[in-house]
């Protein structure tokens, strides 16, 4: 696999960013989302180019939906995305809540640097709301198995890099659990609420979503 650009980027904007990404390590390519081929995607190293900053070292990888970068379409910036880690990387609500935060402010920075306009990441704020585990778990994806799954709801306020570079609150599902003592992070992302469709969908294939073979 080639050193190339993220090509959540590259859809983008293809001619105003160069992060010099590394590919992900072989061990991401084994991620099954289920998730329809129209769901295109990319495996980076974490930290990312464009978030050097953050605290957490590892592998993403990311599924996004059709309308990913259409504002007006009904699954605009509405994604699925996975944080492989390592083992001593700090998930605490405190740690969840700092490194995201650094990833978004990082995300558009770096976009809209690249096209020539500033923004102020100081504002962008991440709220999370611990989630009370029921008794089985229910909706939690199929690799957590029977281990301790914790679960966020959050919303970020920021301001949109790619399409509009407006103001845009992102509402987010976060799963956690560990895989062979990894700490595995899903989200869930839309700026749709959590009862329109794309979250139905989207559930369907968190559900089914495994580590590995």
């Amino acid at each position: 696999m080639k050193n190339r650009l993220p090509i959540l980027f590259l859809l983008a904007a293809p001619s105003c960013i160069s992060f010099g990404q590394a590919p992900g390590p072989p061990e991401a390519e084994a991620f099954q989302f289920h998730t329809p081929e129209e769901w295109r995607g990319e495996i980076i190293q974490l930290p990312p180019g464009f978030a050097s900053d953050l605290g957490w070292n590892g592998v993403e990888s990311i599924k996004f939906a059709p309308g990913m970068f259409q504002a007006d379409s009904d699954s605009f910036f509405s994604y699925v995305l996975v944080f492989l880690l390592a083992k001593d990387a700090d998930v605490s609500e405190k740690g969840v809540q700092a490194e995201v935060l650094k990833y978004y402010r990082g995300l558009a920075t770096a976009v809209m640097g690249g096209k020539g306009i500033e923004v102020d990441t100081e504002k962008f704020a991440l709220k999370l709301e611990p989630i009370e585990i029921t008794k089985p778990p229910r909706d939690v994806p199929a690799d957590a198995g029977d281990g301790e799954v914790k679960i966020w709801n959050a919303t970020l306020d920021w301001t949109e890099p790619f399409a509009t570079q407006k103001k845009q609150t992102l509402n987010f599902e976060i799963h956690l659990w560990k895989n062979d003592g990894r700490p595995v992070l899903y989200f869930t992302v839309s700026p749709q609420e959590r009862d329109h469709e794309i979250w139905k969908e989207m559930r369907g294939y968190r559900a089914k979503f495994k580590v590995g073979g």
